[in-house]
C-alpha cells in the first residue's frame, strides 16, 4: 500500500476537537492519520476512533491506531503504530497479516535497525523540538535523515518533531518519504490552512523532481 507523504497525529489532549481537525485536514487534502489518545479510556478511545473513521473513509483515506492493536482490530483500521518499546513488530506482524500497515516510532540507529524487516514504516525523532510537547532527546537535526533511511533500507521514514511546512524540503532532501505532524496541526489556529501549507510544500517539492 502506498502511503500519502504526509501523515497527520491526532493527538486527543493536544487538539481541542479531534473530529473537527480531522473533517479539516481531509478537506484540505490529508489522506493519512494516526489516532492517539494516551488519556482516554479504552471505551472512549475506541468510540472517538469510530467518529474519526467514518470522516476518514469517507474522503478514502488511511487510519492508523497508535499503540492500542486491539482497538485497530476493532475500528478495522488499516494499521497500528507501535511505540519503540511496545509490542514486538515481528509479534504484532504476526497476527495482523501482510496487508495491514505496522509503523514504527524509532529515535536511534539500533531501533531502526530493529524495525527495518518488519515495519511497514517509521517515524524517526525528534528531528525538531517537537511544537506539541517538550522532550528530553536532543534534536537530531534533518542531516540524521539520511542514516535513517539507509538504515531501514527502503522502508518509508517520516520525520517527526518541529516540522514545520518551511522544513519539509529539507527532510526529502536528507531521504524522508514524508513528514508526520502534530502541534503544527491539531494546534493551529486553522487546522485546514495549516494542512494546506504542508500539502502545498509536500507538492512543491514534488513537482520539480518529478521532472527531471
Amino acid at each position: 500500500m502506498a502511503l500519502s507523504p504526509l501523515m497527520v497525529i491526532v493527538d486527543g489532549p493536544s487538539c481541542a476537537d479531534p473530529l473537527e481537525v480531522v473533517r479539516a485536514a481531509c478537506a484540505a487534502g490529508a489522506r493519512l492519520f494516526q489516532w492517539r489518545d494516551k488519556s482516554a479510556s479504552p471505551r472512549d478511545f475506541f468510540l472517538m476512533g469510530q467518529q474519526l473513521a467514518m470522516v476518514i473513509t469517507a474522503y478514502r483515506g488511511t487510519l492508523i491506531v497508535n499503540d492500542r492493536l486491539d482497538v485497530a482490530l476493532g475500528l478495522a483500521a488499516q494499521g497500528v503504530h507501535l511505540p519503540a518499546h511496545g509490542m514486538p513488530a515481528r509479534a504484532v506482524r504476526a497476527l495482523v497479516g501482510p496487508d495491514r500497515i505496522v509503523g514504527m516510532s524509532c529515535h536511534s540507529h539500533d531501533e531502526l535497525v530493529r524495525a527495518r524487516h518488519h515495519a511497514s514504516y517509521v517515524t524517526f525523532s525528534p528531528i525538531w523540538s517537537p511544537s506539541s510537547k517538550p522532550d528530553e532527546r536532543e534534536a537530531l537535526g534533518a542531516r540524521a535523515l539520511e542514516g535513517a533511511a539507509r538504515a531501514v533500507a527502503g522502508v518509508p521514514v517520516y520525520a517527526l518533531g518541529g516540522v514545520t511546512p518551511e522544513r519539509v524540503a529539507a527532510c526529502l532532501e536528507q531521504g524522508a518519504s514524508g513528514v508526520a505532524v502534530l502541534g503544527g496541526i491539531c494546534k493551529a489556529p486553522d487546522p485546514y490552512e495549516a494542512t494546506r501549507a504542508y500539502v502545498e510544500a509536500l507538492e512543491d517539492f514534488a513537482r520539480p523532481h518529478s521532472m527531471t
